[in-house]
């Protein structure tokens, strides 16, 4: 189950966009946060949008990693172009959090400070980390994660569709999922308008999910306008997996190479001992062997000594 909301906020115009599709490598859902003047940033994150899905749709690669890989970075290159060839977008860009749903796994990619975050009874599983100046300084340990939402820098992104000719993707491909579990894709005008111990909890109340998105939502719009009303466009999505992903699971690997460890180690321990058992058997035979041969020869020197003694000896006469 999705649900989807997107609002302008404080702002003039939404310059958020979002896309989802079924594709032959499973469900694509895509949210882009665009940026740049003269509506750049709209534009930005509709090419944004429709490439990626448009590319993940027709590509003809088995590898579902490498076709959202290839599709983000056509998406870069067709932003920068079109940047390059239009005076009125030059500097266009956009943050984008593409999330590719298979029966078998979930596959997650993102440029930006935009987030995705997997959610199991209200704990984090998985959750991207910002493209930011600010983050870089919570990953230096100079400030936290609650610093860094509320700095004044929090907008200075470090990565972006269309910032340059090329572009730098953080992937994880292999996001196990069970039935229950719930996947966030966000803007940061939802995720950096609230500590994440209260954004997590709101996306996690047990309702049904478009009740769920909506209030949370909303929540996050009063308290913008509340402050002001200069806050920025809210896109979230939020997706709830009816089902387990059906990957192979590699407990059952590993446990059974935990016991065929174990029973290596246990032969190996019996061998030690039998080893050990016949050094001393046969040692305490050597033993026995040189303690008999040692007795015979004292019993012959004894003798010898008693001859001897008797040869020597003179009667008296």
């Amino acid at each position: 189950m999705i649900s989807i909301q997107s609002k302008t906020g404080g702002r003039a115009d939404n310059q958020d966009f979002y896309g989802t599709a079924q594709t032959k490598h499973g469900e694509l859902i895509v949210v882009c946060d665009g940026m740049g003047g003269h509506n750049g940033g709209r534009h930005a994150a509709e090419i944004a949008v429709e490439t990626i899905i448009d590319e993940v749709s027709k590509s003809v690669d088995a590898n579902p990693t490498d076709a959202l890989h290839g599709a983000i970075t056509k998406a870069n290159t067709a932003i920068w172009d079109e940047g390059l060839s239009n005076t009125k977008l030059k500097g266009m860009g956009t943050t984008v959090v593409a999330l590719l749903i298979s029966p078998k796994r979930a596959i997650c990619c993102h440029v930006g400070d935009s987030r995705i975050y997997q959610l199991r009874k209200g704990k984090i599983l998985h959750r991207t980390y910002d493209h930011s100046h600010v983050f870089e300084l919570v990953m230096a340990g100079l400030i936290n994660e609650e610093q860094a939402r509320v700095s004044k820098k929090s907008n200075i992104i470090t990565r972006g569709l269309g910032i340059s000719s090329t572009v730098d993707v953080e992937i994880a491909d292999n996001l196990l999922y069970q039935k229950g579990d719930r996947f966030l894709l966000c803007t940061d005008g939802i995720c950096g308008a609230v500590p994440e111990i209260e954004l997590l909890k709101m996306a996690s109340l047990k309702e049904n999910i478009e009740l769920v998105l909506n209030q949370l939502v909303e929540k996050i719009d009063s308290i913008g306008f509340a402050n002001g009303g200069r806050h920025d466009n809210l896109t979230a999505v939020l997706i709830e997996m009816e089902s387990n992903s059906n990957f192979p699971d590699k407990a059952p690997t590993l446990i059974k190479n935990k016991r065929k460890t174990f029973f290596y180690l246990i032969l190996a321990a019996l061998a030690i001992l039998l080893a050990l058992s016949y050094f001393f058997l046969l040692n305490g035979n050597h033993t026995s062997q040189e303690s008999i041969k040692n007795k015979q020869i004292k019993i012959r020197t004894e003798k010898t000594v008693k001859q001897s003694n008797t040869l020597t000896v003179n009667p008296k006469i």
